[in-house]
């Protein structure tokens, strides 16, 4: 079985809402993507954030590590947190993102509900955590 390592940012902007992609799949998630070989995990971040939404971010602390086995491959999924230091005038994303929006703390929990106690578990969080969201295929 394959192993592929996703990075994400979470970033807030000043009122606290949360920097969200809509994305080809069909599903709204944190900006982020596969981990490229060679790359680390925190450079994943920064390119994936400009590939995605045209932000230049600062990566921090790594916040969240979740496992999950999709299309027959396990993936490790990273969050970090991350603040903007560059925001265009216009949030824009590459080929495979349909939109880029600040959702409210509300909204992202409902468009990320696999997160049982909410984004804000990871906006708080001192240190990181790690979830299996669903068990190996038998």
């Amino acid at each position: 079985m394959q192993r592929v390592n996703v990075a994400y940012a979470l970033v807030q902007d000043e009122q606290g809402r949360v920097l969200m992609v809509y994305n080809r799949r069909g599903t709204w998630s944190l900006p982020g993507g596969m981990v490229e070989d060679g790359e680390t995990l925190t450079e994943a971040v920064v390119r994936e954030a400009k590939e995605e939404t045209g932000l230049t971010v600062t990566v921090h602390e790594l916040v969240s590590v979740n496992e999950a086995f999709l299309d027959e491959k396990q993936v490790l999924f990273f969050t970090f947190l991350a603040t903007a230091t560059h925001v265009p005038e216009q949030l824009e994303g590459d080929d495979q993102i349909i939109e880029v929006a600040w959702k409210t703390i509300e909204e992202a929990n409902a468009l990320m509900s696999y997160l049982k106690q909410g984004i804000e578990q990871l906006i708080h969080r001192q240190g990181s955590m790690y979830t299996l969201q669903n068990k190996r295929p038998s």
